[in-house]
């Protein structure tokens, strides 16, 4: 996975630019999100912390309920 991301650097922004379409109802252009997170000094370290981040905080809640489920189930 890491060898398809250093060659293809942009499918990051691909996903990014879909998480925010899926879950913002945001639409923005791969150049323009680019250009954006160049402008606000967004490392790519950085770009994916946040993104792992955002997707987290976005998940956290379903993942608690499953496993309260699971456990009240079994």
């Amino acid at each position: 996975m890491k060898e398809i991301y250093n060659h293809y650097p942009d499918s990051y922004l691909d996903n990014f630019g879909w998480f925010l379409a899926f879950h913002y109802d945001v639409v923005i252009l791969k150049s323009a999100l680019h250009d954006n997170l160049q402008k606000a000094g967004v490392t790519i370290t950085f770009f994916h912390l946040i993104f792992f981040l955002s997707c987290l905080i976005f998940y956290l809640p379903y993942l608690i309920s499953c496993l309260i489920l699971s456990y009240i189930v079994t």
